[in-house]
């Protein structure tokens, strides 16, 4: 099923379609807020960075995962 409009007013009002465009949504009129878009900068792509990145941290390097497990030294 397609959606074919999305009805978001406090988002559009806010600026929400100057952003992106979205069915449904106005890219025109003037926003109520300031509005704009992140894009990531840092290497890693988790949830602790991202959050990091949010507040001006920015790595260089991912942080090390363990897809099968910690290792022995660590537990």
């Amino acid at each position: 099923m397609a959606i074919e409009r999305v009805i978001i007013i406090v988002l559009d009002s806010v600026g929400i379609g100057k952003i992106s465009t979205i069915c449904g949504v106005s890219e025109k009129g003037e926003a109520k807020a300031f509005y704009g878009k992140m894009s990531e900068v840092s290497a890693a792509k988790d949830t602790t960075v991202g959050h990091w990145e949010i507040s001006g941290v920015i790595t260089k390097r991912a942080l090390p995962t363990y897809p099968t497990g910690f290792p022995e030294w660590f537990v």
